[in-house]
């Protein structure tokens, strides 16, 4: 990692350096740090959610939005069911 942080740096490219120093930090401090409980995933999926419903909403029609939101509902759903099932899998 450090060889090639060194040539990118005595590159002209820049843009290829912010690239690496995202991947970096995308792949090493950020994927560490996601919580492993219900909530902690649950409010990373949210955002997730809220981020992709932000830009629907503003880019297509709103009948393709209500769509969206229906299938969002039942993503919810299913990943509160899906935790459910693996809380009484390991108390059996």
């Amino acid at each position: 990692m450090l060889q090639n942080f060194e040539d990118l740096e005595n590159s002209s490219s820049k843009a290829a350096l912010w690239l690496l120093i995202g991947k970096d930090l995308m792949s090493s401090r950020i994927l560490r740090n996601i919580p492993k409980s219900l909530w902690g995933q649950t409010v990373v999926m949210v955002v997730i959610l809220a981020i992709v419903l932000a830009v629907l909403r503003a880019f297509t029609s709103q009948h393709y939005f209500m769509g969206t939101v229906t299938v969002c509902y039942g993503f919810v759903i299913g990943w509160f069911a899906g935790w459910m099932a693996k809380q009484r899998q390991t108390s059996l």
